[in-house]
């Protein structure tokens, strides 16, 4: 879950492409927090949700 200051800084403070990376990492972490998706895969989705 994604509590609301966070949300609310990610809207105001980053560019469209860090915010979906952003959302990205968040539903391919695990309990411990680490990414479980390599890079290329990171970068290809942020690429195609820009280009969308």
């Amino acid at each position: 879950m994604i509590y609301e200051e966070t949300y609310q800084y990610l809207l105001r403070n980053v560019s469209s492409t860090e915010f979906d990376t952003c959302l990205y990492a968040l539903l391919h972490s695990d309990w411990d927090g680490v990414i479980q998706s390599p890079l290329h895969m990171m970068a290809r989705e942020s690429e195609r949700q820009k280009s969308t």
